[in-house]
């Protein structure tokens, strides 16, 4: 079984790490992955992290103050969501409570870090390991035992985290936000929910404007260049095509989004033959 580990900032980098290396120590069944440490040599990252969202079983979220609003953690819970379902998206609240957690990642079920609520979450990625998991007994025998361990280790890096006084997080760039969203709208269309049922999910709506609302925060706050435009094109036009076929949005919701979308599209259009020294009236290569 795939566990896809979800992070985004320092102290989320660190905590996902130490997931990765105690989650096959309890169930040697299921494999992690973590991003920085899993991508081969030579290999594009976002290729590969595209193929094991769509390829896990289970996604766990790590959530701390410093990410509730990051776009790579929603794209990466919509992604997943899709093809294993909402109950299987597991946000794990570290100094947080329940209701801190808001917008997309609020429908799912999320578990504080303490030893009740780690508990099950233990058993229900055990259960979900099928005919390799672990007795009742065995289970309850193994998690008592690595737990100290997991809560202590965890418990001394969030406190060293807090110890620095609010140091600026080292976080995924905007940039490399682009080209995860770009191959994550490119194949929505080919990978399609197959472990619930066939009726879309709510998440969709609210992640399409999720997407529609970070592009337009991307190109506030960056300086694009030409290859940013063309993947901003591509996100933008496959988006398009998605919602047109994506039955849970209702007409008027419809409308809008694809209102919002030609409105960036003409922003993108005028900030391209500007960024160009070219006229409104001039072809621009998309």
């Amino acid at each position: 079984m795939r566990v896809f580990l979800s992070w985004s900032g320092e102290l989320s980098e660190k905590i996902a790490q130490i997931y990765h290396n105690w989650i096959p120590s309890v169930l040697q069944a299921a494999k992690p992955y973590f991003s920085p440490k899993d991508i081969e040599k030579g290999k594009r990252w976002s290729s590969e992290i595209e193929k094991e969202l769509h390829s896990s079983s289970i996604c766990l979220i790590f959530l701390t103050k410093d990410n509730l609003d990051s776009n790579w953690i929603m794209f990466e819970a919509g992604a997943v969501s899709r093809s294993i379902g909402i109950s299987h998206v597991c946000p794990i609240l570290f100094d947080l409570e329940p209701t801190d957690v808001s917008g997309p990642l609020a429908q799912f079920q999320a578990t504080k870090f303490d030893k009740e609520e780690t508990k099950k979450l233990f058993l229900m990625m055990n259960s979900a390991i099928g005919e390799h998991r672990l007795n009742e007994e065995v289970a309850n025998s193994v998690f008592e035992k690595w737990w100290p361990d997991l809560n202590a280790t965890i418990t001394d890096t969030v406190n060293q985290h807090k110890s620095k006084n609010g140091k600026k997080e080292d976080v995924r760039s905007d940039r490399d936000l682009i080209e995860e969203i770009l191959l994550l709208t490119r194949n929505i269309n080919s990978n399609k929910p197959t472990n619930h049922t066939a009726n879309p999910l709510p998440y969709e709506y609210t992640a399409y404007k999720t997407v529609i609302k970070s592009i337009e925060s991307i190109i506030d706050r960056i300086m694009l260049v030409d290859s940013d435009y063309g993947h901003l094109f591509d996100i933008l036009g496959s988006l398009r095509t998605e919602i047109a076929e994506t039955r849970s949005i209702n007409d008027k919701n419809r409308r809008g989004i694809i209102s919002d979308i030609k409105s960036i599209e003409d922003r993108l259009k005028i900030d391209r033959a500007r960024a160009n020294d070219l006229s409104l009236d001039d072809e621009v290569p998309f």
